[in-house]
């Protein structure tokens, strides 16, 4: 049964979706640092590393807004990391994936960057 002031996509048993994480908050946490800490060595190795490695990093972010749309990536754990943001309580209830899938996986993305960028 679906109760009328249940926001959509929320289960009517209650706490059952605060409970349950769809994602990882320390595997996360490791990306968000690796893409940190090659934002640093880049900045430290030259302008021209960093400016390329911003570059890519911020094709890659348009390409999946225009991909998903921009309601849709904020259901992704990984973006909010990506992005250099935690998970906020409340923002934690509209999180419906961790990473996204295939080639738009930040994890691989990030990962291919530490080989192009050692």
């Amino acid at each position: 049964m679906n109760n009328m002031n249940q926001p959509p996509g929320e289960s009517s048993v209650p706490n059952e979706r605060k409970e349950k994480k769809v994602y990882s908050p320390e595997i996360n946490e490791k990306i968000k640092n690796a893409l940190l800490n090659l934002r640093l060595k880049c900045f430290k190795r030259s302008l021209e590393d960093s400016t390329k490695l911003e570059e890519e990093i911020g094709i890659f972010r348009n390409r999946l807004i225009e991909k998903y749309g921009r309601p849709t990536v904020e259901t992704y754990a990984m973006w909010h990391f990506f992005g250099g943001s935690t998970i906020s309580p409340d923002r934690e209830k509209k999180i419906l994936y961790d990473d996204f899938p295939g080639d738009d996986s930040v994890t691989k993305f990030v990962e291919d960057l530490e080989k192009r960028y050692p």
